[in-house]
Order: C-alpha cells, then structure tokens, then sequence
C-alpha cells in the first residue's frame, strides 16, 4: 500500500476557484519565485491563475511568462477532471514546462532544461510550493 505523502487526492483540484491576492502576498510570493529561479540556475518562473501571470521570475519577458501561463492553463484545463497535481509538457512551442498546483487556480510553473534533473525540479519546487500554499492561506 502507498504511503499517504505519496496517494493523490480523490478530487481533481479546484481549477476553476480564483484566490485573491493582497499586495503583501503578492511581493511574498514573488520572493519565493524568485529564489526558485535562483535555485534553479536562473530558469523562468511564473505563479499563474487561469493563465494570467501573478508574478514571474528569472529575467523572463512579460510575453514570455504570459505565453508560459497560458501553456500550463492549456495543459490544466486538458487534464481538469483528474486528481493530478503537476504536469510535465514537453512539445514544441512551449519547449519543457512543469507545473505544480498551489490552491484554488494557482499554479507554480517553471520553463525546464537540461542539465537540471526532474528529480532537482521536482525537489526545489515543492519547497517553493510548500510556502506559497502557506502564503495563500493567510488571511
């Protein structure tokens, strides 16, 4: 029998339930994104809802992070009666996308590229996850 760390929940997440951010959480968030793209080598991070950008991160055009919320918002939308909680894309127009689910419509989506490791990406963003699902739940 799987552990429970490692069971995925029941129900698909709640894709569709917008969560408002106050300015505060906004500029807590946009640390944590970037500290991940730190972490990470410098690669592009963007907190996106429902493919618009809350914040990004790793010198990333606005273009750039917008097409990347709306890559992931693609793949969520594709996947949205599934009890997933990350997807991993690799095509050509949007290159390697991983994405990781926050709360309500928030996703956590980093722009992948050799040499870095799933295993590395996985580890590094579910840190970050971790502290913006406490960031989000402040009220």
């Amino acid at each position: 029998m799987l552990s429970t760390k490692y069971r995925l929940p029941d129900e698909p997440p709640a894709l569709r339930e917008r969560r408002q951010l106050s300015s505060v959480q906004r500029e807590q968030a946009l640390r944590i994104i970037d500290d991940l793209s730190a972490a990470l080598d410098g690669l592009p991070v963007v907190l996106a809802q429902q493919g618009e950008v809350v914040c990004a991160a790793g010198g990333i055009s606005d273009a750039a992070a917008s097409h990347m919320a709306q890559q992931a918002a693609r793949a969520w939308q594709q996947g949205e009666q599934h009890p997933a909680r990350e997807i991993i894309r690799f095509d050509d127009e949007a290159g390697r996308l991983y994405s990781v689910h926050v709360a309500g419509a928030l996703t956590l989506i980093v722009r992948w590229q050799p040499p870095l490791s799933l295993t590395q990406l996985r580890a590094e963003a579910a840190d970050a996850r971790e502290t913006l699902v406490r960031i989000v739940e402040q009220t």
